[in-house]
């Protein structure tokens, strides 16, 4: 079944926060509430929340728009990433992406340059940031990974990508009456193993095999008439590609989603 219409009109905005470095953000930044409470089980509803913004940043990182980690690597020469130690920025709406890669050949040695016949791997550092807004949720995001892309030849058929991501996420939920509010602090920590996507990556656009795992921390608060509410969550989970755009997301608690990479809609199974 899907997820409540409620959870499609939160998570979307508090996604696009989960996935690479919120200044300010971190480990010891002051949280949602004064105290945070011993964590709480993680039910089926509250697996809904996080599964939903785990489906948005995936939309984001391996999806078909800009951004993702398929198009960041497409290094041609010439082109923004054709140099090595060089910052690449750039907007889409209101996230800003920021990006530094280093090209090495065969023998591990450093290039100066993307070279398509000598070229073999890159070390990519990727940060997101920015802030999303609708008439009822406001979201502050960060992201930053560094990944080891293996592949990038030009006579090489596969990318492989292995590395960490880690997401803070800081965003707030109004009713529409006014008279009840959510906040959320997630926090992420992932890291990719063995992820594989064949080349050209416009004709093979997800990923082949490989897997996404996570331990998250979410604190969150609930106001409204009839008092405050908080509640903290810890959970690992595991995403799994498997060629098509339909990855599977599972807890340990058991629960289990499968996503759509296009559009970041989560759904139980």
């Amino acid at each position: 079944m899907s997820l409540s219409h409620r959870t499609k009109l939160l998570m979307p905005a508090v996604l696009l926060t989960a996935a690479l470095g919120i200044p300010g953000c971190g480990r010891n930044a002051s949280p949602v509430a004064s105290q945070t409470p011993a964590p709480s089980e993680v039910s089926q509803s509250a697996a809904d929340d996080i599964a939903a913004q785990i489906g948005i940043t995936l939309a984001r990182d391996f999806g078909s728009g800009r951004g993702t980690v398929a198009s960041l690597v497409e290094a041609r020469p010439g082109g923004a990433l054709a140099a090595t130690r060089t910052a690449t920025d750039s907007s889409s709406g209101s996230l800003t992406y920021s990006v530094v890669v280093t090209f090495y050949d065969a023998n591990g040695q450093e290039q100066e340059t993307y070279d398509p016949e000598t070229t073999v791997r890159l070390a990519l550092e990727r940060r997101v940031r920015g802030t999303h807004r609708t008439p009822e949720l406001e979201a502050r995001m960060g992201s930053r990974a560094n990944l080891d892309i293996h592949g990038v030849g030009f006579h090489q058929d596969r990318l492989t990508s292995n590395g960490s991501s880690n997401d803070t996420l800081e965003s707030r939920f109004q009713a529409r009456d006014g008279h009840a509010s959510q906040d959320y602090h997630l926090l992420s920590r992932g890291a990719l193993v063995d992820v594989v996507q064949l080349k050209p990556t416009e004709q093979y656009p997800w990923p082949l095999s490989g897997r996404l795992t996570l331990d998250v921390e979410a604190d969150r608060l609930d106001v409204s008439d009839a008092g405050r509410v908080e509640a903290h969550y810890e959970s690992h989970l595991e995403v799994r590609f498997n060629g098509t755009a339909y990855p599977e997301i599972e807890f340990e608690e058991g629960w289990r989603y499968r996503v759509d990479l296009r559009t970041g809609e989560v759904e139980r199974l």
